[in-house]
């Protein structure tokens, strides 16, 4: 029930993949989760970004009636998140770059218009 500084970690590298060389091996719960290669040890990895776009956004909106995204758009929303969280700073698109990724200019930008005309 209660995170921890390694079943933190533990997650990141599921979803982020394995850890920049220096941080991965000061790591020391590495060695009980995963292989040297980052691969899982022992168990499955928690959920993909496709699972938790499916869990966390594409559940709720069918639990409350709401239209399903279509694939276009969840791609190009997980290609937009991909490139914000990454675990160096410098790899992360700067709030300029987010502005103009496509799931911005074709979807958020103009519902936020829509949106802003009610």
């Amino acid at each position: 029930m209660f995170a921890t500084d390694d079943s933190i970690t533990c997650e990141q590298v599921d979803v982020l993949g394995i850890l920049p060389s220096e941080w991965w091996h000061e790591w020391q719960g590495r060695h009980t989760r995963f292989m040297e290669d980052g691969k899982p040890m022992n168990r499955d990895p928690s959920m993909s970004w496709e699972d938790r776009f499916e869990h966390d956004i594409q559940a709720p909106r069918r639990r409350e009636g709401m239209q399903r995204i279509d694939s276009a758009e969840k791609d190009a929303f997980l290609r937009m998140m991909k490139s914000k969280i990454t675990f160096r700073p410098e790899n992360r698109y700067s709030a300029k770059q987010i502005l103009e990724c496509e799931w911005m200019v074709k979807w958020a930008l103009p519902e936020y218009e829509n949106i802003r005309r009610i």
